[in-house]
Formats: C-alpha cells, sequence, structure tokens
C-alpha cells in the first residue's frame, strides 16, 4: 500500500524512528554534562591561582580532548591537553575576571563541545598572607 506519494505507507514512521534512534546513539554536549567541577572564585595578589577541571570519565575514552580559554585576564592561560588554568595576579588586577573555558572531545563521528563561566574576584594579600602567616579569606 503507498501513499499519496507514492512511497510506502510506513516510509515516514521509519524515517522518523531512525532519527530519534540515531539521537539517542549520539547524544550532543546539550545532553550531558561534560564539565563536573566547579572553580575556585577567590584569588590573591602574588599567589598561585589554579584550577584543574574534571570531565565525565566516560568521554574521556571516546576521542581527543582539547581545552581552549576563551576569555580571562591578561597571564591567565589553560593547558590545552588537561585544562588546569594557571595565573598568578598582581596588584593591578584586584577585583573581579570574568573567565570562559572551553572543552572539545573529537571521536572523529562528532564532537561535543561544553563550555565553563565564572568570575575569580582578586583580592590584595592581607599582611599576614605577605608574612607567610595563616589568614581567613571570606566572602
Amino acid at each position: 500500500m503507498r501513499n499519496k506519494c507514492g512511497y510506502p505507507k510506513y516510509t515516514i514512521a521509519f524515517l522518523i524512528l531512525f532519527f530519534c534512534l540515531v539521537g539517542e546513539a549520539y547524544p550532543t554536549s546539550s545532553d550531558i554534562e561534560i564539565i563536573t567541577s566547579d572553580p575556585g572564585r577567590a584569588a590573591v595578589v602574588g599567589k598561585n591561582y589554579t584550577y584543574s577541571p574534571n570531565i565525565v570519565g566516560s568521554v574521556t575514552e571516546e576521542g581527543e580532548v582539547t581545552w581552549y580559554l576563551v576569555r580571562g585576564p591578561k597571564g591567565l592561560y589553560i593547558d590545552s591537553r588537561n585544562g588546569k588554568v594557571f595565573w598568578l595576579p598582581n596588584k593591578e588586577q584586584i577585583g573581579d575576571h570574568y573567565i570562559t573555558i572551553k572543552v572539545i572531545i573529537d571521536d572523529g563521528d562528532r564532537e561535543l563541545v561544553e563550555s565553563q563561566y565564572w568570575t575569580i574576584i582578586v583580592h590584595a594579600a592581607s599582611k599576614d598572607e605577605e608574612k607567610g602567616g595563616c589568614f581567613l579569606l571570606s566572602l
């Protein structure tokens, strides 16, 4: 039995089912959370700020992982292989800084992409910090 376009009656239903199954087999970045860690949001002048993002373990087994710094202050950089963020803020950088990093996982058939956004607030070093003593930083 054919429809009015001349195709077999169940062609459309088959195509819909096929695309639904393919969609399930190949999730997009919006279907899963790739970056699962939260970065530190405070930094101190003259002290190293680092952040090592974690990503879903099963995703890393699927393909090549590359990290990018999309937005950040002068001197902040990212290791493209493991995503580790490094920064040594100076006194001219006291205040708020907006950061965006992106990870792309490419398995040859598709790319999974996710970005992470956060703000780092840089504070001046306290007298105790300058002397190497203990301190409490509160936000």
